[in-house]
């Protein structure tokens, strides 16, 4: 894929129109587009004007270890590559979660996959009454693939302060073969 390996921003939908757009060609803008057609659902469901928008292309194990997120919601949506892995609720119980409410053990037929271009709300440890009970996912293991297996791009939008994002940072464009590692919250 060509592009940028990763655009992170914050701000309204209008906002980040504006900000994003130099960042992608002709050929891509119906990309963006699309992207920003999600933040505004993503508004819908939290209530919240502004937004962290972050869309990457993950060619590793980043984020590989099951965990919950630490805000209110996520919205994910895997564009092109493995969706995101993640275990119904009703599969996990209670005695054998650590602290940060993850099973000790998740075997592989508790696992389900969220389909490529779907779109997945996932509540986090902060969600209003499931405060430490987020849903409980990870990236797709893709090492042992082909490296030409390997590309997911994934959009990520979720509250603007999320992961510690500032205004000072606002946009971050990372261009393909910068040293920067990835980045999972």
């Amino acid at each position: 894929m060509t592009g940028p390996d990763l655009i992170l921003a914050r701000g309204t939908p209008e906002h980040l129109r504006s900000l994003l757009t130099p960042y992608f060609s002709e050929q891509t803008r119906p990309l963006l587009e699309d992207a920003l057609a999600l933040v505004k659902r993503y508004q819908a469901e939290s209530g919240l004007s502004e937004v962290r928008f972050r869309l990457e292309q993950v060619t590793t194990d980043s984020c590989r270890k099951f965990h919950t997120d630490h805000v209110h919601l996520r919205l994910l949506c895997t564009y092109h590559g493995l969706g995101t892995e993640w275990v119904p609720g009703d599969l996990l119980s209670t005695d054998t979660m650590n602290a940060a409410g993850i099973p000790s053990n998740i075997s592989s037929d508790m696992v389900r996959r969220i389909e490529t271009g779907h779109i997945a709300l996932l509540k986090g440890n902060k969600w209003p009454g499931h405060e430490g009970r987020g849903v409980v996912h990870r990236s797709p293991p893709v090492s042992h693939l082909p490296v030409n297996n390997r590309l997911r791009l994934l959009l990520t939008v979720d509250e603007p302060t999320a992961c510690g994002m500032s205004e000072n940072s606002n946009p971050t464009i990372r261009q393909k073969n910068s040293l920067s590692s990835e980045i999972c919250c």
